[in-house]
């Protein structure tokens, strides 16, 4: 009978420790992830930042230099050809 009770004493303190460690895993866990949504919060900030910053550098101040570098060529009438749209195709009205 001791010795039952010797297992079933040896088997408590087992799934003490176990569980205790699976307590403290968690809490290791849940720190590491709140951690990690506080990066993920000013990664997400910085990111917001730099669009913000892109798209003030593709704004209507810099139109200008596109158009200059960009080297458009004056289009003459004859130059300029329309696609016509056949009374047979599907897309005619």
């Amino acid at each position: 009978m001791r010795f039952f009770w010797t297992i079933v004493l040896f088997i408590c303190v087992s799934l003490f420790v176990l569980t205790f460690y699976q307590v403290a895993s968690f809490a290791k866990e849940l720190s590491v992830f709140e951690d990690n949504r506080s990066n993920f919060a000013v990664l997400a900030k910085q990111i917001e930042s730099m669009r913000v910053n892109f798209y003030k550098s593709d704004s209507v101040s810099n139109v200008g230099n596109f158009l200059q570098n960009a080297q458009f060529v004056k289009a003459s009438p004859g130059d300029i050809k329309y696609v016509t749209i056949l009374e047979t195709s599907v897309a005619a009205k």
